[in-house]
């Protein structure tokens, strides 16, 4: 099933350079540079995708559409470095990526990302003129974010076999236990019981297939 977003890009003509724009981004949160894609937080399988709808506005005059080429209208690729240029034609094919034609229109471009790995990427997308096709003389305007890949998922629907329930589950199973093995169990002896049962509940929850994956470091711009 997956996960959908909507971000919005918004364009206004730069007034101090003439025939050059300015873009600024917002993906629900305010204003932003950087998209974050985190499957474990977003509650996602690792085996589904996020379906991104990047929705350009234009204002202040401005009127630039998305590229109709596939090979242009999106680029991208990994990087490590804190301030990356600008990407240049490569794709992350598979990864973050247009899977068809169909997903571009003039103010709107469906990008799909499977988020496989922890890596950070930068992107870009290609816009023209209204009144342009795309070509060898076509007046291209440039736009790069960042993108940062988090990983993560379940491999089976949470919370179900999670460590924290495992954990709780234990708790109760160690509590009861102590009040059958000890004829006139105490308080203390319950609540020690609770305690070593969350523990043996924990550290199995990290074996089972059902546990939930960390999503690990990463590094933001």
């Amino acid at each position: 099933m997956g996960s959908k977003r909507n971000v919005t890009i918004t364009v206004r003509p730069d007034l101090g350079n003439p025939g050059e724009y300015e873009f600024s981004m917002e993906d629900g949160s305010g204003k932003t540079n950087q998209l974050t894609f985190d499957k474990t937080k977003d509650g996602m399988k690792k085996d589904e995708d996020y379906e991104i709808k990047f929705k350009l506005k234009n204002e202040d005059g401005a009127d630039l559409k998305f590229s109709k080429d596939l090979s242009k209208v999106l680029w991208a690729e990994p990087t490590t470095v804190v301030d990356p240029p600008c990407p240049t034609s490569q794709q992350m094919q598979g990864i973050f990526y247009v899977r068809s034609a169909s997903d571009i229109k003039d103010l709107e471009l469906t990008v799909t990302n499977t988020d496989p790995a922890v890596q950070r990427f930068i992107f870009a997308f290609n816009f023209l003129p209204a009144s342009e096709v795309d070509g060898p003389t076509a007046n291209y305007k440039l736009y790069d974010p960042i993108g940062d890949n988090l990983d993560g998922g379940f491999t089976s629907k949470p919370p179900i076999g999670t460590s924290a329930s495992l954990a709780i589950g234990g708790a109760i199973v160690g509590a009861l236990a102590t009040t059958v093995v000890m004829e006139a169990a105490s308080t203390m002896n319950m609540v020690l019981g609770a305690l070593i049962g969350a523990v043996l509940g924990f550290v199995a929850g990290q074996f089972l297939p059902g546990g939930r994956k960390s999503a690990g470091p990463t590094t933001h711009g």
